[in-house]
């Protein structure tokens, strides 16, 4: 891309990621939810995982807040939840913002340029419906670019705070994965080398037994020969 030399005020889109542990993960949700409405913001989606019991034990939601009062909801969750992981990402959108503004402008004049010409009462029927059909495409174009640009503009208005609660989980829940897919194997390794390691010991004293066996018969070999 090239450099953009754009002057004045910059415009970003701020988005702040948190991981809570709470073991009322529905009683969390609804406070969460109570502030940021009271901040003037809105949910922008929420999901809700239960367990067999229809109890609740994950829950993940986007809440849009006022980008004035941002930090006041992140700080209100630090205050009041144990927060186990955190991420801020602040994205400078001023280029994009601004070279849809000027192909929005673009659009709006040419399409009051085609209506002008529209106006010309010496038109034959064909260059009208050209004309016609060209208003058509940049009112289509002029449409999505307006969408683009309130999506930008509401993204810069509102900043997106994004939570995943979690239920701690407790000693045996933690202690029986790890158990499982650690301890299990390296004991399952530590066997097998201990295994490894007695077999050849045995195998080492097994065949300086025999040459023992074998030294001791080859004196007696020489002594009797010696005797004779």
């Amino acid at each position: 891309p090239e450099e953009d030399n754009t002057q004045g005020e910059r415009v970003a889109v701020h988005t702040v990621e948190l991981d809570i542990d709470t073991d009322k993960i529905a009683g969390c949700l609804n406070a969460l939810t109570d502030k940021n409405i009271a901040l003037g913001g809105f949910v922008e989606n929420v999901s809700r995982d239960y367990d067999s019991d229809g109890e609740m034990y994950y829950a993940s939601v986007v809440l849009r807040v006022p980008t004035e009062k941002k930090d006041e909801l992140v700080a209100y969750i630090e205050d009041n939840y144990e927060i186990t992981d955190k991420k801020e990402i602040s994205n400078d959108v001023t280029k994009r913002y601004n070279v849809t503004l000027e192909r929005k402008g673009m659009l709006e004049e040419k399409r009051a340029e085609l209506e002008k010409l529209l106006d010309d009462v010496e038109l034959s029927a064909s260059d009208k419906i050209t004309i016609i059909n060209e208003i058509a495409s940049v009112k289509s174009e002029l449409a999505e670019i307006e969408r683009k640009v309130g999506e930008c503009e509401e993204d810069m208005r509102y900043s997106a705070v994004k939570l995943c609660i979690y239920e701690p989980t407790g000693f045996w829940e933690t202690f029986i994965p790890m158990f499982i897919f650690f301890i299990l194997p390296l004991g399952a390794a530590i066997i097998s080398i201990w295994r490894a390691t007695v077999k050849r010991n045995r195998a080492v004293r097994a065949r300086r037994e025999q040459e023992a066996k074998a030294a001791e018969a080859a004196r007696m070999a020489q002594n009797n020969s010696q005797m004779h």
